[in-house]
Protein backbone atom coordinates (compact mmCIF):
# COMPACT_ATOMS: atom_id res chain seq x y z
CA UNK A 1 0.00 0.00 0.00
CA UNK A 2 1.31 3.32 -1.09
CA UNK A 3 1.41 6.25 1.54
CA UNK A 4 0.17 9.50 1.35
CA UNK A 5 3.76 10.82 0.47
CA UNK A 6 3.86 8.82 -2.91
CA UNK A 7 -0.05 9.31 -4.34
CA UNK A 8 -0.24 10.54 -7.74
CA UNK A 9 -2.14 13.67 -6.71
CA UNK A 10 0.96 14.16 -5.18
CA UNK A 11 2.93 13.41 -8.16
CA UNK A 12 0.57 15.75 -9.88
CA UNK A 13 1.02 18.72 -7.88
CA UNK A 14 4.94 18.57 -8.47
CA UNK A 15 4.67 18.82 -12.57
CA UNK A 16 5.40 22.29 -13.77
CA UNK A 17 3.17 24.98 -12.84
CA UNK A 18 2.63 27.50 -16.29
CA UNK A 19 4.54 30.78 -14.06
CA UNK A 20 7.57 28.40 -13.38
CA UNK A 21 10.87 29.76 -14.70
CA UNK A 22 12.62 27.00 -16.40
CA UNK A 23 14.62 26.80 -12.89
CA UNK A 24 11.44 26.34 -10.87
CA UNK A 25 10.47 23.61 -13.42
CA UNK A 26 13.42 21.67 -13.68
CA UNK A 27 13.79 21.88 -9.85
CA UNK A 28 9.98 20.33 -9.59
CA UNK A 29 10.82 17.25 -12.04
CA UNK A 30 13.92 16.37 -9.63
CA UNK A 31 11.70 16.22 -7.03
CA UNK A 32 9.54 13.62 -8.93
CA UNK A 33 12.79 11.86 -10.60
CA UNK A 34 14.77 11.78 -6.95
CA UNK A 35 11.11 11.07 -4.51
CA UNK A 36 10.79 13.84 -2.67
CA UNK A 37 7.40 13.61 -2.81
CA UNK A 38 6.89 15.50 -0.19
CA UNK A 39 7.84 18.46 -1.61
CA UNK A 40 5.63 21.85 -2.27
CA UNK A 41 6.26 25.09 -3.91
CA UNK A 42 4.96 28.50 -3.00
CA UNK A 43 5.67 31.70 -4.71
CA UNK A 44 6.36 35.12 -2.75
CA UNK A 45 6.14 38.59 -3.54
CA UNK A 46 9.46 40.27 -5.26
CA UNK A 47 9.83 42.12 -1.96
CA UNK A 48 10.14 38.61 0.12
CA UNK A 49 13.91 39.31 1.20
CA UNK A 50 13.42 43.15 2.11
CA UNK A 51 10.72 42.21 5.03
CA UNK A 52 11.38 40.29 8.27
CA UNK A 53 11.89 37.00 8.92
CA UNK A 54 8.44 37.30 11.37
CA UNK A 55 6.70 37.96 7.90
CA UNK A 56 8.47 35.33 5.78
CA UNK A 57 7.25 32.64 8.40
CA UNK A 58 3.87 33.58 8.44
CA UNK A 59 3.77 33.97 4.46
CA UNK A 60 4.88 30.65 4.17
CA UNK A 61 2.54 29.42 7.29
CA UNK A 62 5.84 27.96 9.13
CA UNK A 63 5.63 27.44 13.15
CA UNK A 64 8.57 29.38 13.56
CA UNK A 65 11.24 31.33 12.35
CA UNK A 66 13.86 28.52 12.37
CA UNK A 67 11.76 26.81 9.37
CA UNK A 68 13.44 29.64 7.08
CA UNK A 69 16.70 27.95 5.68
CA UNK A 70 18.89 28.95 2.89
CA UNK A 71 21.32 27.10 0.77
CA UNK A 72 25.29 28.45 0.03
CA UNK A 73 28.16 26.88 -2.03
CA UNK A 74 31.46 26.62 -0.55
CA UNK A 75 34.59 25.70 -1.96
CA UNK A 76 37.60 24.22 -0.73
CA UNK A 77 40.44 26.48 -1.80
CA UNK A 78 43.29 23.99 -0.90
CA UNK A 79 40.99 21.21 -2.20
CA UNK A 80 43.56 18.18 -3.57
CA UNK A 81 41.22 17.32 -5.76
CA UNK A 82 39.11 19.97 -8.77
CA UNK A 83 35.77 18.79 -8.41
CA UNK A 84 32.86 17.11 -6.46
CA UNK A 85 33.45 13.68 -7.67
CA UNK A 86 34.71 12.36 -3.91
CA UNK A 87 31.81 13.68 -1.85
CA UNK A 88 34.25 13.06 1.40
CA UNK A 89 36.74 15.25 0.40
CA UNK A 90 34.95 17.63 -2.48
CA UNK A 91 36.33 20.73 -3.65
CA UNK A 92 32.40 22.25 -3.16
CA UNK A 93 30.17 21.71 -0.78
CA UNK A 94 26.30 23.09 -0.30
CA UNK A 95 25.53 23.64 3.37
CA UNK A 96 21.82 24.16 4.39
CA UNK A 97 21.50 26.06 7.76
CA UNK A 98 19.06 28.27 9.53
CA UNK A 99 18.52 32.35 8.50
CA UNK A 100 18.53 32.59 12.38
CA UNK A 101 21.94 31.32 12.31
CA UNK A 102 25.57 32.33 10.94
CA UNK A 103 27.76 29.42 9.76
CA UNK A 104 31.29 28.77 10.67
CA UNK A 105 33.33 27.77 7.96
CA UNK A 106 35.67 26.38 10.30
CA UNK A 107 33.48 24.06 11.87
CA UNK A 108 33.08 22.93 8.37
CA UNK A 109 36.25 22.52 7.19
CA UNK A 110 37.14 20.27 11.13
CA UNK A 111 33.97 17.99 9.97
CA UNK A 112 35.29 17.67 6.85
CA UNK A 113 39.25 17.02 7.90
CA UNK A 114 38.02 14.42 10.34
CA UNK A 115 36.90 12.45 6.98
CA UNK A 116 40.08 12.52 6.04
CA UNK A 117 42.53 11.24 8.18
CA UNK A 118 46.00 11.80 6.66
CA UNK A 119 45.75 14.94 5.04
CA UNK A 120 47.12 17.68 6.50
CA UNK A 121 45.72 21.34 7.67
CA UNK A 122 46.78 23.25 4.63
CA UNK A 123 44.37 20.96 2.45
CA UNK A 124 41.60 22.76 3.78
CA UNK A 125 40.52 26.34 3.50
CA UNK A 126 36.75 26.78 3.26
CA UNK A 127 35.40 29.90 1.76
CA UNK A 128 32.13 30.92 -0.19
CA UNK A 129 32.31 29.99 -3.38
CA UNK A 130 32.33 33.08 -6.12
CA UNK A 131 28.29 33.92 -7.02
CA UNK A 132 29.12 32.76 -10.86
CA UNK A 133 31.00 29.36 -10.09
CA UNK A 134 28.00 28.52 -7.77
CA UNK A 135 25.73 29.77 -10.58
CA UNK A 136 27.30 27.62 -12.91
CA UNK A 137 27.57 25.03 -10.46
CA UNK A 138 24.11 25.03 -9.38
CA UNK A 139 22.44 26.60 -12.19
CA UNK A 140 20.49 29.03 -9.78
CA UNK A 141 20.92 32.43 -9.20
CA UNK A 142 21.34 34.48 -5.41
CA UNK A 143 18.82 33.59 -3.29
CA UNK A 144 17.20 30.82 -5.06
CA UNK A 145 20.31 28.01 -4.75
CA UNK A 146 18.77 24.36 -4.09
CA UNK A 147 20.91 21.18 -2.87
CA UNK A 148 19.56 19.07 -5.40
CA UNK A 149 18.66 19.13 -8.86
CA UNK A 150 21.82 20.97 -9.36
CA UNK A 151 23.76 20.84 -12.82
CA UNK A 152 26.57 19.03 -11.13
CA UNK A 153 25.88 17.16 -7.83
CA UNK A 154 27.15 18.75 -5.11
CA UNK A 155 27.54 16.60 -1.00
CA UNK A 156 25.58 18.80 0.88
CA UNK A 157 26.06 19.68 4.57
CA UNK A 158 23.17 19.69 6.57
CA UNK A 159 22.78 21.74 9.80
CA UNK A 160 21.74 19.58 12.79
CA UNK A 161 19.66 22.06 14.17
CA UNK A 162 17.29 21.53 11.03
CA UNK A 163 16.77 17.83 11.95
CA UNK A 164 15.85 18.57 15.49
CA UNK A 165 12.64 21.10 14.43
CA UNK A 166 9.04 19.36 15.53
CA UNK A 167 7.35 19.10 13.04
CA UNK A 168 9.90 17.72 11.08
CA UNK A 169 9.99 19.42 7.84
CA UNK A 170 11.35 23.07 6.53
CA UNK A 171 11.75 26.06 3.78
CA UNK A 172 14.32 27.00 1.61
CA UNK A 173 15.17 28.27 -2.02
CA UNK A 174 13.10 26.90 -4.99
CA UNK A 175 15.08 27.53 -7.83
CA UNK A 176 14.23 31.48 -8.31
CA UNK A 177 14.50 34.31 -5.37
CA UNK A 178 10.60 34.48 -5.60
CA UNK A 179 9.79 30.81 -5.17
CA UNK A 180 10.57 28.25 -1.83
CA UNK A 181 10.35 24.88 -1.12
CA UNK A 182 9.14 23.06 1.93
CA UNK A 183 10.05 18.93 2.31
CA UNK A 184 9.85 16.30 5.06
CA UNK A 185 13.08 16.11 6.96
CA UNK A 186 13.10 12.78 6.74
CA UNK A 187 12.55 12.45 3.03
CA UNK A 188 15.36 14.93 2.58
CA UNK A 189 17.94 12.80 4.73
CA UNK A 190 16.73 9.67 2.97
CA UNK A 191 17.13 10.94 -0.48
CA UNK A 192 19.88 12.97 -0.22
CA UNK A 193 22.05 11.59 2.48
CA UNK A 194 23.63 14.74 3.11
CA UNK A 195 26.49 14.87 5.79
CA UNK A 196 24.93 16.07 9.10
CA UNK A 197 26.81 18.37 11.24
CA UNK A 198 26.55 21.35 13.79
CA UNK A 199 28.60 24.06 11.85
CA UNK A 200 26.33 27.44 13.12
CA UNK A 201 25.80 29.92 15.82
CA UNK A 202 22.56 31.60 16.82
CA UNK A 203 22.48 35.02 15.48
CA UNK A 204 21.79 38.01 18.62
CA UNK A 205 18.68 39.39 18.73
CA UNK A 206 20.30 43.13 17.30
CA UNK A 207 21.17 40.96 13.59
CA UNK A 208 18.15 39.57 13.34
CA UNK A 209 16.54 42.40 13.57
CA UNK A 210 18.91 44.44 11.13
Amino acid sequence: QSSPSSSPSTVAALQPDAKDTPEVASVRRSCISLGLLSAQFRWVPSDYYSRPLQYRRDLLNAPTIQYLCKSIVLENTHCVNSDCSVPTNSRFYIVLFQYTDRFNSEDVMRFIRDNNEGLGKKKFNFRLANPEVSAELTGFGYNAVVPFGTKTTIPIVLSRKITELQPRYFWMGGGHADCKVRVDTEEFIRVLNPFICDFTVPLTEEELSA
